[in-house]
């Protein structure tokens, strides 16, 4: 690392796929794009490196934090629904970025425990793992974040 700016560069390495699928299970197309090599990322241990910042960075993160203050202190009470509707959003976003669609019904019927098909309970997942998140957020570490994983790994019926 050099300067300020500078960041361990993500790096890769070539796995073998192994599907947990077997053939008969399997598509063609699925089947062919589930063999081969894939490159898995190696992520850069961060987690005790410094961050360096300038000074005029450093000055407009306390302005900022002066303001979100203020900013609680006169509206916070006010505007308690909105970390839902930004929760909903969030998750809204995330499942479009990752081409998932549902309807309200599916995922309503999804939350119920009445459905675990289709893209519902991904969607659902994405939100629980977000509400995870959140609840966690004071105090995250590597420990408490894994509370979070199973919403976004589970595979099977949600509960």
């Amino acid at each position: 690392m050099s300067g300020i700016g500078a960041w361990p560069a993500l790096t890769h390495e070539q796995c073998a796929w192994r599907s947990r699928y077997g053939r008969a299970h399997l598509t063609q197309r699925q089947w062919a794009s589930s063999r081969g090599p894939y490159d898995a990322a190696i992520v850069p241990r961060i987690g005790e490196l410094e961050v360096p910042v300038t000074a005029v960075v450093a000055t407009e993160a306390v302005e900022a934090s002066a303001l979100l203050t203020r900013f609680d202190a006169e509206l916070g009470l006010s505007v308690l629904p909105f970390a839902s509707i930004l929760l909903r959003s969030e998750s809204a976003s995330s499942s479009q970025i990752e081409n998932l669609t549902s309807g309200a019904r599916a995922i309503a019927e999804t939350e119920l425990g009445e459905r675990d098909t289709g893209n519902a309970p991904l969607i659902v997942r994405n939100v629980r793992a977000m509400q995870a998140a959140l609840e966690l957020s004071d105090g995250l570490d590597g420990e408490e974040s894994s509370r979070c994983t199973p919403h976004c790994l589970k595979i099977t019926p949600l509960s």
